[in-house]
């Protein structure tokens, strides 16, 4: 793999671009994947405002093509940090702790009940071998649901959310309480999990972890944002591959605090909007089965 960009401001190469082209085609082999993985993570650690950034635009610019009566883009969320508390939305209330909670279900979001709306109702209770909801089939962790919840508002919350998850974890080494007890995490995720063993003895172990864990959050929000723009445009659909190449220049520039003309951006999100019509919830009673 390529050797991320060192220097703030530098274009990272093509290392993001490859990650998020191995997240639209589930035929990437499994040990690109992982190497895509651990790229990435370091580029996370080493140059944590680019990335969130990164992150951020594409999240945001996912969700903002959605029709506009989806949940998806009205989630409200609650950040918590070392110090620092964010929330975004009042109806429904956001969580009492760092998540998201949906205003379809009344419930925190993260789960696959959030998407029967548009998929329909789960045909059997292997989620792993329903191919629509296969990529949903891990739960969606604290941090990762509030980042979509304040993507809704922006690239900028959704960068400021990431900014939080990565400064709590170099602050003190603490998770969000709810990702500390998850039981379930995927492997590739969890990559970042030797620097634990030396969070304490250099500072680049705590670096490395908190990039970890930015890593985690905002590639969970990627993949849900994908997921869920692809139940309505199907599995062919570039726009997040393109979100991935244009953010990737644009988040440099952020980075070293050069001016951005957000107008192309917003006109590429204008032209890959789903018309409002095609929400329709499929199953309102969803709630109900969990």
């Amino acid at each position: 793999m390529t050797t991320p960009g060192q220097e703030a401001g530098q274009h990272p190469g093509p290392d993001p671009v490859r990650w998020i082209v191995a997240q639209h085609d589930a035929l990437v082999p499994a040990l690109d994947r992982a190497e895509l993985d651990s790229a990435m993570l370091t580029l996370c650690s080493r140059r944590p405002v680019w990335s969130r950034w990164w992150f951020a635009g594409v999240v945001a610019d996912v969700l903002a093509t959605l029709p506009a009566s989806d949940p998806w883009r009205h989630l409200s969320a609650r950040m918590v940090g070392d110090g620092q508390q964010m929330t975004h939305g009042d109806i429904p209330r956001p969580p009492d702790r760092t998540g998201a909670v949906s205003p379809r279900t009344g419930r925190r979001f993260g789960t696959v009940q959030d998407a029967t709306d548009v998929l329909g109702p789960m045909a059997g209770g292997d989620l792993r071998a329903d191919i629509a909801y296969a990529a949903l089939a891990q739960p969606l962790r604290a941090n990762a649901a509030a980042v979509l919840g304040f993507a809704g508002a922006g690239r900028r919350q959704a960068a400021d959310a990431l900014a939080v998850v990565y400064d709590r974890v170099l602050a003190d080494g603490s998770r969000d309480a709810d990702d500390a007890a998850a039981q379930f995490v995927d492997d590739r995720e969890m990559l970042f999990a030797t620097a634990r063993v030396v969070d304490d003895l250099v500072p680049q172990g705590r670096q490395m972890r908190a990039g970890g864990e930015l890593f985690v959050a905002g590639a969970q929000a990627v993949r849900w944002a994908m997921h869920r723009r692809r139940s309505y445009v199907g599995g062919d659909d570039p726009f997040a591959v393109s979100r991935g190449m244009a953010h990737s220049v644009v988040a440099a520039m952020v980075e070293v605090g050069r001016t951005v003309d957000w107008g192309p951006l917003d006109e590429a999100v204008g032209a890959a909007a789903i018309d409002d019509g095609e929400y329709m919830d499929l199953d309102p009673d969803g709630d109900e089965d969990f």
